[in-house]
């Protein structure tokens, strides 16, 4: 079982800040590069540190392989089928106009990013769309969440974002927000199990109807 309480940290509606699905309000701020780097971390749950070390060569063309810098622990995070497509966009037409850069993340001059300059462009675009005070770590938070409301179980997400299944509940529950599909799950579920209840009460005294007859 999740454990969840609010959560610290601003979450994203996934609905809403998708690849295909990302509002109007932030693509039209965001450039490609930052938009392309909130796709990457929304579909790895990793931090924005690790991701900008992130190279070629740390995808395999099926996983992307991290050592995380806080612990450093190593995951390998089986790439989406949409995060697989863009990546090889990506990297074709960064060959065609001959970046040399060797991070998956670079900036629009085809450089790799520094952390100062990356959360300063960051934080300028989120808080032109309004978001002022959405970090770009909150996508981690977002991405267990997507995951929780997908079934996964603690030791799946955890095998994702690198947290040891033995801590993973009490950290997740950082970042497990209450959602809507995780309401509609829970309510089905006792709905099921009234349904049930009342099935077994009603076969239960059809027997006792026969043995008194």
């Amino acid at each position: 079982m999740y454990t969840t309480r609010a959560a610290p940290i601003m979450l994203i509606d996934l609905k809403r800040y998708g690849c295909r699905r990302m509002s109007q309000t932030f693509s039209t701020k965001a450039t490609p590069e930052i938009a392309f780097a909130l796709i990457l971390a929304r579909d790895t749950g990793q931090r924005q540190g690790d991701l900008l070390k992130l190279t070629w060569a740390d995808f395999d063309g099926k996983y992307i392989n991290v050592i995380q810098s806080k612990g450093k622990v190593k995951v390998s995070i089986p790439a989406t089928q949409e995060l697989k497509r863009i990546l090889r966009q990506v990297r074709a037409k960064r060959k065609k106009i001959k970046v040399e850069a060797t991070t998956i993340l670079t900036r629009p001059d085809g450089q790799p990013w520094k952390a100062d300059h990356f959360r300063h462009e960051w934080r300028r675009i989120t808080k032109e769309a309004g978001l002022d005070g959405l970090t770009f770590n909150d996508l981690r938070g977002t991405t267990v969440t997507a995951l929780a409301d997908a079934d996964c179980t603690i030791p799946q997400i955890s095998a994702i974002t690198g947290h040891s299944p033995k801590s993973a509940e009490i950290i997740i529950g950082r970042y497990l927000a209450r959602t809507p599909t995780q309401a509609d799950a829970a309510m089905i579920k006792l709905e099921n199990a009234r349904r049930t209840n009342s099935t077994n009460r009603s076969a239960n005294q059809g027997k006792k109807g026969k043995v008194r007859k």
